[in-house]
Parts: C-alpha cells; sequence; structure tokens
C-alpha cells in the first residue's frame, strides 16, 4: 500500500533559515528541497495571474444577505481560474460595447435632423447614376441661393438652418454645386432604424453581461481565497529565485528568503503544525502528494 504524504513548502528568513532545516529533519520531512532553478519564467506568469485574478475579484459586486439569498447557491466545484477568465473577458467586451454605443449615439445625432431615411435605395440609385449630397445652410443664406440651379429637396428646418438634400448625376458629380455657406454632412451608411437595432442589441448583450457578473458575485469570497492563493504563489516562486518582493510588479531585493520543502506521512500532521506555530514561520497550506 502506497503511504499517503504531505507536501509542507515554507518560506524562511535567511537568519532562521539553519534552524527551520534543523527543526524538518527533527519531524521526520524526507527529500528536503532547497530550490536553486532560477525560473523567471514561470515567476512572471505567476505575477500574471495574480494580476489576472484581482482585477476579476475587483470586477465582483460586493451582495447583501438578500441579494446573495436571491441568486443560485455557489458550487462547490467552481472553478476560479476560468470564473476569473470569464469575469476579466466580460469586462473587456463591456468596455468594447460602451465605446460601439458611444459610435452609435454620435450617428444618431447625425441622422436626427434627416429621419429614418432610406439608405438601401439611396444606395440602389447611386448604381443607376444618381448621387445624393446632403447639405445644412442657415436660413437667410439658404433664401439668396438661386436654387433653380440645382436639383434639390429640403428635408427638414432646425434652429434656423434648412437641411436639404441635393441630387446629382454621373455627368454632374465632378461639377457640382458649390455651397460657400453651407456644410455638406456626410451621413452614416446606416438608416436611423438599423442604428437603433443595433443600439437594442448591444444593450441587451451590456444587460446580459451586467447579469451574469451579479450572479458570479456568490463567489467573491471564493475568488478572494483564489487571489490570496495566487499571492502565495507568486511569493513561494520569489523565495525559490531567493527573492523577496515588497508587493506584485515592485523591486524585490535578493538573499533575505529562502524556500524550503519537504514530505511527510499524512498521519503525521498533527504533531507537525504545532511545531511550525512555535516557530512563528509562514507555512503553506499542505497538499497531497503520493
Amino acid at each position: 500500500m502506497i503511504e499517503q504524504m504531505r507536501k509542507l513548502s515554507v518560506l524562511v528568513h535567511h537568519t532562521e533559515r539553519d534552524q527551520l532545516l534543523s527543526v524538518m529533519q527533527d519531524i521526520g520531512l524526507v527529500h528536503i528541497e532547497e530550490s536553486t532553478d532560477k525560473d523567471y519564467g514561470r515567476l512572471i506568469e505567476s505575477q500574471q495571474t495574480v494580476r489576472h485574478s484581482e482585477q476579476a475579484l475587483a470586477l465582483l459586486p460586493k451582495l447583501s444577505e438578500g441579494e446573495r439569498k436571491a441568486l443560485p447557491a455557489p458550487a462547490d466545484d467552481a472553478d476560479m481560474a476560468a470564473i476569473a477568465d470569464e469575469l476579466v473577458e466580460s469586462h473587456e467586451r463591456s468596455d468594447v460595447l460602451q465605446q460601439q454605443l458611444a459610435q452609435l449615439e454620435k450617428e444618431q445625432q447625425v441622422l436626427e435632423p434627416w429621419g429614418d431615411y432610406d439608405f438601401e435605395t439611396l444606395e440602389a440609385l447611386k448604381a443607376h447614376g444618381l448621387h445624393f449630397r446632403f447639405y445644412r445652410m442657415p436660413e437667410q443664406k439658404f433664401d439668396m441661393l438661386d436654387q433653380g440651379a440645382f436639383a434639390f429637396e429640403i428635408v427638414n428646418r432646425l434652429d434656423d438652418c434648412f437641411y436639404f438634400v441635393v441630387v446629382v448625376r454621373d455627368s454632374d458629380e465632378e461639377s457640382t454645386v458649390s455651397f460657400d455657406e453651407a456644410e455638406e454632412i456626410r451621413l452614416p451608411p446606416k438608416s436611423m432604424r438599423m442604428l437603433r437595432d443595433e443600439q437594442r442589441k448591444l444593450e441587451l448583450e451590456q444587460r446580459q453581461i451586467a447579469q451574469r457578473t451579479q450572479e458570479l458575485a456568490v463567489y467573491r469570497p471564493h475568488l478572494d481565497h483564489f487571489v490570496r492563493l495566487q499571492q502565495d504563489e507568486f511569493a513561494f516562486r520569489s523565495a525559490q529565485l531567493d527573492l523577496l518582493p515588497a508587493k506584485v510588479g515592485e523591486e524585490i531585493e535578493t538573499d533575505r528568503i529562502y524556500y524550503l520543502s519537504g514530505y511527510f506521512p499524512e498521519e503525521e500532521e498533527g504533531h507537525v503544525r504545532p511545531l511550525l506555530e512555535k516557530l512563528e514561520v509562514g507555512d503553506r497550506q499542505p497538499r497531497p502528494e503520493i
């Protein structure tokens, strides 16, 4: 029968290294290792995981007791790394949606004076040699135009300005009548109906993201615990490289912390932990090893 073992990993200050090493040997730890693998790539990966999980945690709202009870209970076997990924990806998608909605709002403001014009019909007429140019001009200036010199249609009058469209044939496209006091409006290649349909779809997706984030808020304590584990993992990987980080991403000092690990029979855990507590060292939660 294979004996169940526990792995103990310990961060220890260099002044206490020899004492702890002696204690670890006394309590029967086997295969005691002091890592010398300078794997900076894994350290950077661990640092990125910490930042990623901290960002995810910050996105989760804190629920009141009533809100928590109204939501489904969290699953015991939920994958916190997957939930963190979903939260960050949803937040990034939400930012994109917000930018798209802002752009749609601008395009609707441009189209508002023109009503829900039939963009598709105008595009079809263009294929037959008819082009449409859209202008805005102050009323007083518009009245001074030789209106018989061009084909036009007034679409709207707003804020003492006329909004009008000029029809130009292919043969006249290069010599379009110019209006010194008129502003040509470049309309978006969509009708107001198309813009509003798109807006509704984006807003629906936004609401779905917000609802899903609210549902995931029940995992906030679990994700908080996951974040702490990732921070511990980063600290241990730093120690394996003989590094002592003050904070994730900050400059680090060397030759201050050691990383020691070893294995002991699972049944001896009750004797091991009190000894570690007496030494006042920080121990990592042991995990089962075979």
